[in-house]
């Protein structure tokens, strides 16, 4: 294995203020920065390899994310480091995959939307198996 995980910087509480007070995501990340408290440091290589995904996947994209750039060929290398069955799928978006509005960084529409919520319940119902059998026949629930 020649992948690494990495630890990604943690920005001070100064920094942030710095940099995103008048972007429209900062209640959001100051939300999440008092959800998940965690103590400013540079990013770091791990010394931990991983290997390849063994169960199978579904990137979901917004096209129009500005964070994740799901849409560049990087990300779409992905699927090289998954060796369980793997769909890709972009949707009209931003990082709010499950909202519409451009305000909000959803989808173009409802039905963009909804293809998006579509497919992920067509990969569930594809790739969950059925809860097993009961051992003893007569145990199983009867409604």
């Amino acid at each position: 294995m020649t992948t690494y995980m990495t630890l990604p910087r943690v920005l001070s509480d100064h920094e942030l203020d710095m940099c995103c007070t008048e972007s429209d995501s900062y209640d959001f990340l100051m939300a999440v920065r008092a959800a998940i408290p965690l103590a400013p440091r540079p990013a770091a290589s791990s010394s931990l390899p991983v290997g390849n995904v063994t169960v199978p996947t579904l990137f979901v994209c917004g096209e129009n994310d500005p964070y994740l750039l799901c849409t560049s060929a990087g990300a779409k290398a992905t699927r090289n480091y998954v060796s369980a069955p793997y769909t890709y799928f972009s949707a009209r978006c931003g990082h709010s995959l499950l909202s519409v509005g451009a305000y909000l960084g959803g989808c173009t529409n409802q039905a963009v939307r909804l293809s998006v919520m579509e497919a992920i319940t067509s990969f569930l119902d594809d790739n969950s198996s059925p809860p097993p059998a009961p051992p003893f026949p007569w145990l199983a629930p009867t409604c």
